[in-house]
């Protein structure tokens, strides 16, 4: 058996569906059904079981994502430890660099990961910058996850997107992304206004990040940090909503702009 998977044994079990959100809940017996098969197992009835149970879990819909399903996220997603470890990499790699980030995604821009393999904690990524743009009563933005040059056309019309790619030549292309974001959590914008919004952080935004942190280092729990997101989004909606009222002048105050 070594001789013939020539001293490597690679074994891989996941779930197809419609939605992510709904598919992290059982990332943890994913991976507990990936280690037996690797360690030699050949039984495969409590994937069937599995299967047969749950094959009408989710109801025929529309694929835009509720709001509350990615906040949902912060407590049954996020209890898994990779995944937040992977948001703790997220968070602190950006810094205060993430306020641009969230006003690309709030803004519905397309935005692109571009890394070397393995592209898992690249598409945990893709899901956290779309639940940064969350909030209570509007769809999120919706995850493209992994994207491949064989995605070219299909990008191109999309008006805004998150996607994750390990196939560097799609920076070459910048007709398809506002915000490529490479290793390093580099970023490159394309289009004058696109550079102009992220060029450098201002000290609004440094005044939200702190807040951000605070919250997030309280008791480093990706919820509270989501949460806080969906807050100031919702803040930000309502002070839009007045400006768009009856009022004669339709002006906004200093306050609302606070």
């Amino acid at each position: 058996a070594a001789a013939a998977e020539r001293g490597a044994r690679v074994r891989s079990v996941g779930v197809l569906g419609r939605r992510p959100g709904p598919l992290g809940r059982h990332a943890a017996f994913l991976r507990r059904q990936a280690d037996r098969l690797l360690d030699g197992g050949s039984d495969y009835s409590e994937l069937a079981a599995f299967v047969d149970e749950r094959r009408a879990d989710e109801p025929d819909g529309d694929d835009a994502i509720d709001a509350n399903a990615l906040l949902g996220l912060g407590l049954t997603f996020f209890s898994d430890q990779r995944h937040a470890l992977a948001f703790d990499a997220f968070f602190e790699g950006f810094g205060e660099q993430l306020m641009i980030l969230w006003k690309f995604m709030l803004l519905r821009k397309r935005v692109l990961f571009c890394s070397l393999p393995p592209i898992g904690d690249s598409c945990l990524f893709v899901l956290f910058a779309c639940a940064l743009a969350a909030q209570t009563g509007a769809p999120a933005p919706a995850p493209e996850l992994f994207v491949s040059v064989a995605d070219i056309d299909r990008l191109r019309g999309l008006p805004h997107y998150a996607a994750c790619s390990t196939e560097s030549i799609l920076l070459h292309k910048p007709d398809l992304w506002h915000l490529a974001i490479t290793d390093g959590w580099r970023m490159r914008a394309s289009g004058p206004a696109n550079q102009r919004l992220c060029s450098a952080v201002t000290a609004g935004d440094r005044r939200r990040f702190a807040s951000a942190s605070a919250e997030y280092r309280r008791r480093r729990s990706p919820a509270d940090a989501l949460r806080w997101f969906a807050d100031l989004n919702r803040g930000l909606g309502a002070a839009l909503e007045l400006a768009a009222g009856p009022a004669e002048d339709h002006r906004f105050s200093a306050e609302a702009a606070r």
